[in-house]
């Protein structure tokens, strides 16, 4: 698994990640809590025993990600590795560019938090909740473009004009695509509106984790 090209468009949902019931939607392999506010994948392959070194370098290591002097210097993303060998574990965190500071390490607190409890002891898995990523593995996963898996979550809305809605949702999202492209290797990030004449407004973003290449970013 590597990292993510993060593009999600989505109605704001709040989130309580502590508060969550069962998860009820599901395709292929992805799980989502039924109001998809918050998704994950575990990976068929691979498990960690209770009070093993492995499981002690994923909890240490994702918990750290949540310290919030760490996330001012890093822009809310973090990509680190903790042991050696077989209990070598690599992960990958993510905040949503436009998310504040204890925002951001409230989301990632809570996210490890479900990510651990819904995969518990499987050495690779991800999950997205709407401010946040996060994701670990034995494997490589650093600088390299990963678009699996995927979960699209349409909104319950309907657009008022589809036709001209998609004229200018298009173009829009093509325009944050190569803004978030051109980022440095801090953030990869946009985010932008544009009005539907006569209709609705589109508010939409656009995101890649800074570690991958700019083509990548924008492919």
């Amino acid at each position: 698994m590597g990292s993510s090209i993060w593009l999600l468009l989505f109605s704001v949902v709040h989130i309580t990640l502590h508060h969550l019931v069962a998860p009820t939607i599901t395709q292929t392999d992805v799980l989502c809590t039924s109001e998809a506010e918050y998704c994950w994948r575990c990976a068929d392959f691979g498990n960690y025993t209770n009070g093993s070194i492995f499981q002690q370098n994923l909890i240490s290591l994702l918990s750290s990600f949540s310290n919030t002097s760490q996330n001012q210097a890093n822009y809310g993303f973090h990509n680190s590795s903790l042991g050696q060998g077989s209990n070598k574990v690599n992960a990958i965190a993510l905040c949503r560019g436009d998310l504040g500071l204890e925002g951001c390490r409230s989301c990632l607190s809570d996210s490890t938090q479900s990510l651990i409890r819904n995969c518990s002891y499987k050495t690779e898995a991800i999950l997205w909740a709407e401010p946040s990523m996060v994701r670990y593995s034995q494997d490589l996963i650093f600088g390299i473009k990963e678009e699996d898996p995927v979960r699209y979550l349409p909104s319950p809305n309907y657009a008022s004009n589809e036709q001209a809605f998609r004229l200018v949702l298009n173009p829009l999202l093509e325009i944050l695509s190569d803004k978030a492209a051109s980022g440095d290797s801090r953030q990869k990030y946009a985010a932008g509106h544009a009005t539907v004449p006569g209709y609705e407004t589109i508010y939409a973003h656009a995101q890649c984790t800074p570690d991958i290449e700019k083509v990548n970013c924008s492919n």
